[in-house]
C-alpha cells in the first residue's frame, strides 16, 4: 500500500468511527446494565451504525437549537458524542426500569419485561431472594440464597449458584428433613445445572417490593376507581338540576 492510499484512509476514518462508535457504546452499555448477551460485532454492524445516527442526529439537533454547529470529524466532538452516547444509554436503562415507565406499559396492557431472563426479573437485590431447587436425577434438594445466573448459549447449558445453601434427599411425594446433606454453612456455595433442575420454588423477605399484594376478587383498578367516581359525581350534578 502506498503511501497515497495510507493517507486517504487516514482521511475516511474519523468518518467510519464516528458512523459506528456512538452506536458501539450506546449498545454495549445497555447490553450491561440489562446483563443481556449481546450479538457478534460482525452481526451487530449494521444495529451500531443506526443507533450512531439517531444519537448524531440528535445530538446535532441540540446544537442547531442553540445556533451552533458541530463538525461531526473534529476529534473533540467525537469525544463528546462518545461520553453522551455512554450517558444517553445510562439514561434510557434507567428509564425503562423505573416504576413510572412500568406504569405506562400498565396502562397500555403491554405485558413485557426489561430483564434478559426470568432470574433477573425475580431477584430482589434489596432484600434477597431464597431459592429451593429440585434434582430428580439424584432426588436432591438444593435450599439456598440466589447468587447468580449465568446464562449460555441456552438455557440448559446455563447454570444458577447458591450460597450458604442447605440439601436434602427426598422421596416421591414429600422432603425427609432428617436426611440432611449439607447443613448449611456460610460461605457454602453450589452451581446447579438448569438442564438438571426440574421446580425452583422463590422466597421472598416479608419487606419485599416483589411480593405482590393479592386484591379481592370483586376489587377494582384506580382506573376503573376515577371512572366510578366522575359517574357518581355525574350523576349528583343531573340530581341538582332537577
Amino acid at each position: 500500500m502506498d503511501i497515497e492510499k495510507i493517507q486517504k484512509l487516514i482521511e475516511i476514518l474519523p468518518g467510519i468511527f464516528i458512523n459506528i462508535a456512538p452506536g458501539f457504546i450506546f449498545i454495549k452499555t445497555y447490553n450491561y446494565i440489562f446483563n443481556i448477551k449481546g450479538k457478534s460485532i460482525k452481526d451487530s454492524l449494521l444495529d451500531y451504525i443506526v443507533c450512531s445516527f439517531i444519537i448524531n442526529l440528535i445530538i446535532q439537533s441540540i446544537f442547531v437549537c442553540f445556533n451552533r454547529r458541530l463538525v461531526m470529524t473534529n476529534g473533540i466532538a467525537q469525544f463528546f458524542i462518545c461520553i453522551m452516547s455512554l450517558i444517553l444509554a445510562y439514561i434510557v436503562s434507567m428509564a425503562l426500569q423505573s416504576k413510572k415507565w412500568l406504569c405506562i406499559m400498565e396502562i397500555l396492557n403491554i405485558n413485557r419485561s426489561n430483564a434478559s431472563n426470568i432470574f433477573d426479573e425475580i431477584i430482589d437485590l434489596e432484600f434477597g431472594t431464597w431459592i429451593r431447587a429440585y434434582i430428580p436425577s439424584e432426588n436432591i434438594i438444593y435450599d439456598g440464597a440466589f447468587v447468580k445466573f449465568e446464562y449460555k448459549d441456552s438455557y440448559d447449558d446455563s447454570f444458577i449458584i447458591l450460597d450458604s445453601y442447605e440439601s436434602y434427599l427426598y422421596g416421591e411425594s414429600r422432603i425427609n428433613s432428617n436426611r440432611l446433606i449439607n447443613d448449611g454453612e456460610e460461605r457454602d456455595q453450589v452451581v446447579l445445572k438448569m438442564c438438571e433442575i426440574s421446580r425452583i420454588e422463590i422466597e421472598y423477605d416479608e419487606a419485599s417490593k416483589k411480593i405482590i399484594e393479592r386484591k379481592p376478587a370483586n376489587s377494582v383498578s384506580p382506573i376503573q376507581e376515577k371512572n366510578i367516581e366522575e359517574s357518581q359525581a355525574s350523576a349528583t350534578d343531573s340530581d341538582s338540576y332537577k
